[in-house]
């Protein structure tokens, strides 16, 4: 899954029509700061913080709307594409598995 997501990071496709849109599957690359290279595939939001699985590193990160918004606008973070249904289900498999207590031993 991480060679298909690589492949694709230079083939940015059309941005969702409001740039702040999240639908889930949503994939953004990070183009600076401490998570710079990774991907985010957003998954879900809970109490206005979104929450994103981080690839490689299959570990669950979390933004808040005003920091996901300062992302966009800043170009830290880049929208690429909404992954297909497929990949996104794998996806949101490992999220829910990283979220389960005591799995960073594991």
């Amino acid at each position: 899954m991480l060679k298909w997501l690589l492949s694709k990071a230079s083939k940015t496709s059309s941005s969702p029509v409001d740039k702040y849109d999240l639908n889930p599957g949503a994939a953004f690359g990070v183009r600076a700061g401490r998570f710079v290279g990774e991907f985010f595939v957003y998954i879900e939001s809970v109490d206005n913080v979104h929450q994103l699985l981080s690839l490689p590193n299959m570990q669950i990160r979390q933004l808040t709307v005003a920091q996901y918004k300062t992302g966009i606008d800043n170009n830290i973070i880049e929208y690429q594409e909404t992954l297909p249904t497929d990949v996104f289900k794998a996806c949101l498999a490992q999220y829910k598995h990283a979220k389960k207590p005591n799995n960073w031993l594991k």
